[in-house]
C-alpha cells in the first residue's frame, strides 16, 4: 500500500479492506496490511440474526484462506467480494436472512422479497 492507499473492493453489500478497521470507532489502520477486514451490510439491507452474520464472517475467512499466497490486491478482493454476495444470496433464498423493510432505501438488490400468504394461491 504505497502512500497510504487503501486496498478495498465494495460491492452492494460488501466493503473489503486491506488493513483493519475498528468496528465501533470505524478507525482505520493501514499499518496493519497483514489483516484484510470485511463491513457486511453497511446499508443495512437485511436483518441478521447473529447466527447468520457469523456464517456471512466465517464464509469470509474460508474465502480470504483460499486465495492465501494469492496476490492481495483489487481483483483478489473483487472475487472474495463476488463469492460472498452469492452466499448472501442463497442465505436470502433459503429463508436464513430477510429483507429490512425499514431499510433507508428499499431496492430489492438480491429479488423481490416473499411475503408470506401473497401469491400462495398460484401454488394451490
Amino acid at each position: 500500500m504505497a502512500g497510504g492507499r487503501w486496498l478495498s473492493s465494495t460491492t452492494r453489500h460488501v466493503r473489503i479492506y486491506i488493513g483493519y478497521v475498528d468496528p465501533e470507532t470505524h478507525e482505520m489502520d493501514q499499518q496493519q496490511s497483514d489483516l484484510v477486514t470485511i463491513d457486511l451490510d453497511p446499508d443495512n439491507e437485511f436483518l441478521w440474526p447473529e447466527e447468520q452474520q457469523q456464517k456471512v464472517f466465517d464464509f469470509f475467512d474460508e474465502q480470504v484462506e483460499n486465495y492465501k499466497g494469492a496476490p492481495m490486491d483489487e481483483y483478489t478482493l473483487r472475487l472474495i467480494g463476488s463469492e460472498i454476495e452469492h452466499f448472501i444470496r442463497k442465505m436470502l433464498v433459503a429463508g436464513e436472512i430477510k429483507y429490512n423493510l425499514e431499510c433507508r432505501v428499499l431496492n430489492f438488490s438480491m429479488g423481490k422479497p416473499r411475503i408470506e400468504g401473497v401469491g400462495d394461491e398460484e401454488s394451490q
